[in-house]
This record gives C-alpha cells, structure tokens and sequence, in this order.
C-alpha cells in the first residue's frame, strides 16, 4: 500500500494523472490552518540555521544560539497523541510490520490532525489507517526520515493502584506464567482484582491463570511484573529449644505437631497479617 501510494505521488509530481488503486483510501489532511498549524518545519529551521551562519554578519555566537532554539522550538511544538497506557510501541510495530487485530477501533478521524502536524509542505498524503487494506491492517515499511512512531504516540502512564500488593514470598508472576506454573485454586481472584484496569474485551486472567502453558501471552503484552507490587520481606525469628526438630524437615516429611504444641498461628500473627 505504502509504494503504491509513493508512486501514485511520483506520478503527480511529474504532471501525471493521479488515481488512486480500487480499495485504497488516503487519510483526509486538513488543510493549512486551524488545526494543521506547526508554527514551523524542520525544513524551513534547517534552512534559517545555515543562513544564519553562513551569512559574514550574522555568524555570531549569538545567532547560532537563536537558530538552534529555532529548531528546538520546531521539533517540542509538534502535536503528539496520548494512547492507552497498554498499547505497545507504534514504532516497533511499524518496524516490524506487524498487523493490527481486525477489531481495532477506528482511528482515522482521531489522527487526521496528528499526521497533519507532522508533515511537510511538499507532502502529498498519507496512507488511510483505518479498513481491511489500511495501514493498522496492513502496515508497510516506511521511509527512513519519517518521524519516530514513538515520538508521536506516547502511551499514558498506568493508572495509580493498578498493581495488586502481594506478600514478599510470592512467587515471580512473569517467570511462573513463562514456566507454565498453573494457579492455585483457591488463589484469590486475579480478574476482580484488575477488571477496573483492563481493556475492553480482556479475556478471563483467572481462565488464562489456570492453564497458561495454553494461553500464552502476545508479544506486545505489558510485563506481568508491572501488575503487582511486592511487599517488603519481614523477619521473624521464634526461640526453640536445642532438642527442636528442623522444621522443614518435619513439614516435608509430613510429621504432624504435638497436640501440646504451643499455637505457631499466634506465635507468627503479626507477621501473617502484614505480609
């Protein structure tokens, strides 16, 4: 789609007629004005800067300096749009060529003026995103001065009190689902502790908890580890006498306590409920 539409913009320039392939669409750019206004391009700063300095009466240290702020204030103007903090990298994406799910919600009209900001004067276009044979469905490589993907579209921050608190001792949630290690089940309800958070559509985590080894996880999903936040290990240390069995030892071979046995429930309830 991308080298059609280059050679469709070839063909303009050379005076020839423009058409545009059956099912290809161009995204519709606002024209100058309200709405595509950069203030300056990082042509037109280009070109200030070498007048400036090769001019013998302005090559100044001053006029170097007005220049390069010039430029700086060209390149932080430039619109960017904000996406749900789950979104992987626009860039990659790109890069990669990777297709978008069939499912993606329509962004056309959302970033008309984006893409507006960020051309040039003597840019003809730019490829529709939206539809079965857009750029989501279909992406193409593009050329090497185009703009950093991940410069424009910027992923919000994740929300404050997302990440579930979970005790020191708990298992590495990203290496456990990597190793296919099942959840218990009576593991306390990882959906309902994250439904406020996730995306529309998200599949059941408690269904993709009990079999993960089945449910494998997309490359573009966030880490698991951003998920939870770990509480500080605690210390807690009881005397025994010489003659106490290891402990361990006594739970792995399965020896039950002493009825006599003092309450180790009491002796390590302050640890238990801060943990």
């Amino acid at each position: 789609a991308r080298a059609a539409a280059v050679a469709l913009r070839d063909t303009q320039r050379s005076g020839g007629e423009r058409e545009i392939a059956a099912g290809e669409r161009e995204l519709h750019i606002p024209p100058r004005g309200r709405g595509r206004e950069r203030g300056c391009d990082r042509l037109g700063g280009k070109t200030i800067l070498m007048m400036w300095l090769s001019s013998s009466a302005s090559a100044t240290l001053l006029s170097a300096i007005v220049s390069i702020l010039f430029l700086i204030t060209c390149e932080t103007t430039a619109q960017t749009y904000t996406m749900p903090w789950w979104h992987p990298s626009l860039e990659h994406i790109g890069q990669n060529e990777i297709a978008g799910p069939s499912t993606h919600s329509a962004v056309d009209n959302l970033l008309a003026n984006i893409v507006a900001a960020h051309m040039d004067d003597d840019d003809e276009g730019h490829d529709a995103f939206d539809g079965a044979r857009g750029l989501i469905r279909r992406p193409d490589s593009y050329d090497n001065d185009h703009p950093n993907l991940d410069n424009i579209f910027v992923p919000a921050p994740p929300p404050s009190g997302m990440a579930a608190s979970i005790g020191w001792y708990h298992p590495d949630v990203s290496a456990s689902y990597s190793a296919g290690a099942r959840i218990s089940a009576t593991h306390p309800s990882v959906h309902a502790m994250l439904a406020a958070h996730l995306p529309p559509g998200h599949p059941n985590i408690d269904t993709q908890l009990l079999n993960p080894a089945g449910n494998p996880l997309p490359w573009w999903h966030p880490p698991l580890a951003m998920f939870v936040s770990r509480r500080p290990a605690v210390a807690f240390t009881t005397s025994a006498s010489a003659i106490h069995e290891n402990v361990d030892t006594a739970f792995v071979a399965g020896r039950s306590i002493s009825l006599h046995h003092p309450s180790v429930q009491t002796m390590m309830a302050s640890v238990l409920s801060s943990s």
